[in-house]
């Protein structure tokens, strides 16, 4: 049985650097017999993977997330590699047949464990787990290959993770995209497999090398279409008119005036204290009805100024939701009232899947990210692009679905398209291609291809599996044929258009993400237009990854990336499709449109103010393809934001508000304190002058009683001075200290490392003195508060929890409780004991301990007890309360 490689296997180019720091350092890596590695797509995963597996030189076991990954993983061993044309017979494709190279998906090994036949040539559904695994046993395998190894989660995961507790093999790891934004649960379970993460190489820095090509991205604005707008319009209508008739509703004020926690709070402070936002609804929604309520509330919520914040959408959607339900005896009288309210909610279209929501419809939602409006911006993005490069035009377009109804069996083809997919771009630019632009379309199920193509695509086939496709033109358009294809012929289609596309032969290919998002090498395209509606971290950084990609063929490759948005006229928000792009663009970092800097967010994009959003998105599109027209600035662009820094930092971003109001609240309290010992010791070293004055003056005239009864008071007034006078001097540094509130923000954020060090939620192979918490002011007044000098598994929980200590408080477990007088006579702020470290009272009192050490004075309380709620219930108000209050915001910058 082969156990090593074959000598003399080498890989044929030179190391790039990255990869050599990798391979330098890779025993120190393997210590733990796991290699978790984080890098861009293009940035030479793959071979790295197959030479770490060399150097390791026992059985592997490769496993990719599709069949086309599969694929490349042996085309580039062997052509790389061991430098021939055909895969020698050690390789296996075959889980059940394992040899000493084995490459699968990780559905066939599911598959094959579950004893499910996914593909009945390559698995038995007679084998099971146990006798996989044995297999493998057999064939020795030692070493385990995970590529795209945020794939390994859920049911993946449960198969895997057997097979590695089995073999123990040494794991690798690959990934462009770690899972970051799953629940700390699942991140727990992706380390289990993978390990921690050993290295990770940034974007910038692999552009800076020139292992990725400079590239941008664009936003392009649309409005929705006339149908689009007015379905708006009316569920606006409905829904602000059902809105203001609800705050007018008689029954409601009745039901709810009369409710036990109105009228008899201090009797009902437990039902209260479980039900926080109920109740603070019900004191909102009838504060805004201007019912007389007693006094007794504002000492329940700790704000005798009454400062009550105005009723809106939200808090009746919330009260609502409570009243609506039943489950509370004192409100099943009014199911009359319930029924009618109820009807009227779904009747206006503010109720959907239990949810009650004034402001979102989801079907509405969905028609705007999938706007029709969408096909014609495609369209214009797609000439602009093609007038500016002409036949070195490579335009891919990725989509979420195909659409094959819009394909029809008749001489013409004139459906109307009204929904976006596949085909219905293909048929935008096919009707409205005056240019000759040549356009395909590559999904798992339907290729269509330029009628010229067919000698192309039959002698590559016929090269790759010995077979060619059958092809048939469209009924309506004979320039265009539909491909059929199976077995080998069917596997090749992929890389047939791919070198076809690569080639030249092809300017626009149209294809579903899931297909095309991920895995998929054709490093020639040089536009990607993103036409999908995801705005997760792992998939948005997989379908731009196909575009960052160098060129050989083209060493001066840049790309241009293109989101499209569709502006929700009726929001000053600009609506859900612009909180996608929000929600994607948090998980990249690029170069700002404008000036030369690289960070992640929306803030890059310079977009118009959201109030001007709709009325300034014509202006903004047309400096949009001025910009876009660039490409030949954008090379020396990246190297001057690149130039400006050093590396890329991950941190979180303090609003102005938020950093002002913290500022203000701190400063005042410690000028208060400065100002009352100041008084304190200037008086009592006043009264000690004139004692000393006075008394030296009697005793000259030789009054003793009067020297020996100012001698007792010196004493007392002298102490004064002491103990005062110090303390003012302190509270005057801390005054100034103060001033600047990067002072504050860096103790709080260093008292969170410590205790995640401490309590070992995070690995405590650096020193503090190794890692550096840094805190800087902005220009707009916003502070940035980051590490570094922290691998990314430390940086992204850190993160994390100071993003929950940041926030406005929900329902943590615990809080942290700071006070403003002496005496704890009341609360000046609250902070949530982030969800790690609130999950049991010894990590939250590690936390506490250190607070009282670093920050200052505090009290831990536990919100699940009733005082615990009393004091949640306050703090929820005062955040409330604080209108101007922003959430902390994730930021990734080069700097």
């Amino acid at each position: 049985m082969m156990m090593h490689f074959p000598e003399g296997i080498r890989f044929k180019y030179p190391w790039r650097s990255y990869q050599q720091q990798v391979l330098n350092e890779l025993q120190q890596h393997l210590e733990d017999d796991h290699l978790h590695l984080v890098a861009p797509p293009g940035s030479g995963k793959t071979v790295l993977g197959l030479e770490i597996a060399l150097r390791i030189n026992k059985p592997v076991l490769i496993l990719a997330p599709t069949t086309t990954t599969k694929e490349q993983w042996i085309q580039r061993f062997c052509e790389l590699f061991l430098q021939v044309g055909e895969c020698p017979d050690w390789i296996s494709e075959d889980i059940r047949k394992p040899r000493f190279m084995t490459v699968v998906t990780y559905q066939a090994l599911h598959a094959a464990c579950e004893k499910e036949t996914l593909d009945k040539a390559t698995v038995n559904a007679d084998l099971g787990e146990m006798d996989i695994i044995e297999g493998l046993k057999q064939a020795g395998v030692a070493c385990l290959v995970a590529d795209e190894a945020h794939h390994l989660r859920n049911e993946w995961w449960h198969t895997l993770y057997k097979v590695k507790k089995a073999l123990k093999p040494s794991m690798i790891g690959l990934t462009a995209t770690p899972p970051y934004d799953v629940s700390f649960a699942e991140w727990e379970r992706y380390l289990l497999i993978n390990g921690p993460i050993s290295a990770e190489i940034s974007v910038p820095e692999l552009v800076k090398v020139g292992e990725l090509c400079p590239h941008q991205d664009y936003l392009y604005l649309v409005q929705p279409a006339r149908e689009e707008y007015e379905k708006l319009k009316e569920f606006r209508e409905r829904a602000s008119g059902l809105y203001f008739e609800l705050l007018q509703e008689g029954g409601l004020l009745d039901a709810l005036a009369e409710h036990p926690a109105i009228i008899q709070p201090e009797e009902q402070l437990e039902w209260i204290y479980s039900n926080i936002k109920v109740y603070l609804a019900m004191i909102i929604y009838l504060h805004a009805r201007q019912y007389p309520l007693q006094k007794i509330h504002a000492k329940i919520i700790g704000d005798k100024d009454w400062n009550i914040p105005a009723m809106d959408e939200v808090w009746l959607a919330e009260l609502l939701t409570y009243f609506l339900d039943s489950r509370d005896e004192f409100f099943k009288p009014s199911k009359d009232l319930i029924k009618k309210i109820n009807a009227k909610l779904h009747k206006a279209g503010c109720i959907e899947r239990n949810r009650i929501d004034f402001n979102h419809n989801i079907s509405l939602a969905r028609m705007l990210t999938s706007s029709i409006s969408k096909l014609s911006a495609i369209e214009d993005i797609v000439q602009a692009e093609y007038n500016n490069l002409g036949t070195s035009s490579k335009i891919v377009i990725l989509t979420d679905y195909i659409r094959k109804e819009y394909l029809v069996n008749d001489s013409k083809n004139d459906l109307t398209l009204n929904k976006m997919g596949v085909i219905p771009i293909f048929e935008q630019l096919r009707r409205n291609n005056g240019t000759g632009k040549r356009i395909a379309v590559l999904t798992g199920s339907l290729v269509i291809i330029p009628a010229g193509l067919k000698q192309d695509v039959e002698a590559l086939t016929l090269s790759y599996a010995n077979a060619v496709p059958s092809m048939e033109a469209l009924p309506y358009d004979d320039r265009y044929l539909k491909l059929t294809a199976s077995g080998k012929v069917a596997e090749v289609i992929v890389a047939t258009l791919t070198s076809i596309f690569q080639a030249g032969g092809i300017d626009v290919l149209i294809g579903t993400q899931s297909l095309l998002g991920e895995g998929w090498d054709a490093p020639g395209i040089n536009v990607l237009i993103l036409a999908s509606n995801i705005g997760s971290f792992v998939t948005s950084n997989q379908m731009r990854g196909r575009a960052i990609r160098t060129s050989k063929i083209n060493p001066g490759k840049t790309a241009n990336i293109w989101h499209i948005a569709c502006i929700d006229i009726t929001q000053e928000s600009g609506g859900e499709d612009i909180a996608i792009m929000s929600r994607r663009f948090d998980t990249f970092v690029g170069l700002h449109r404008e000036n030369n800097m690289i960070r992640n967010g929306l803030k890059r994009l310079d977009l118009p103010a959201l109030g001007d959003i709709y009325s300034q998105s014509g202006k903004y599109n047309e400096r949009t393809f001025l910009l876009a027209n660039r490409r030949d600035e954008l090379h020396e662009r990246w190297n001057d934001a690149i130039r400006s820094g050093s590396c890329l930092v991950a941190g979180m971003e303090v609003p102005v508000a938020a950093a002002e109001k913290e500022q203000q609240q701190l400063k005042s309290f410690h000028f208060k304190s400065t100002l009352r010992y100041f008084l304190n010791s200037a008086i009592s070293g006043l009264l000690l002058y004139y004692d000393l004055v006075i008394r030296g003056t009697l005793k000259a005239m030789g009054s003793r009683l009067a020297g020996n009864w100012l001698l007792a008071i010196s004493l007392v007034l002298g102490s004064g001075v002491l103990l005062f006078g110090g303390k003012a001097l302190k509270a005057l540094r801390l005054y100034f200290k103060h001033s600047d509130i990067t002072y504050e923000l860096k103790n709080i954020a260093k008292t969170l490392l410590l205790a995640l060090q401490e309590v070992n939620l995070i690995p405590n192979r650096h020193s503090l003195e190794d890692i550096d918490i840094l805190v800087k002011k902005e220009m707009d007044g916003s502070l940035r508060c980051y590490l570094e000098h922290a691998d990314a598994h430390t940086r992204e929980i850190y993160l994390d929890a100071l993003r929950e200590l940041l926030e406005p408080i929900e329902n943590p477990r615990y809080i942290i409780v700071r006070y403003n007088r002496k005496g704890r006579m009341k609360a000046a702020d609250f902070h949530a004991v982030p969800k790690i470290l609130g999950q049991n009272k010894e990590t939250a009192e590690t936390f506490y301990l250190l607070w009282r050490k670093y920050v200052g004075k505090c009290d831990l309380c536990y919100t699940r007890s009733i005082p615990g709620r009393e004091l949640l219930l306050k703090a929820r108000w005062k955040a409330l309360s604080n209108q101007l209050q922003k959430e902390a915001h994730p930021f990734n910058a080069w700097q």
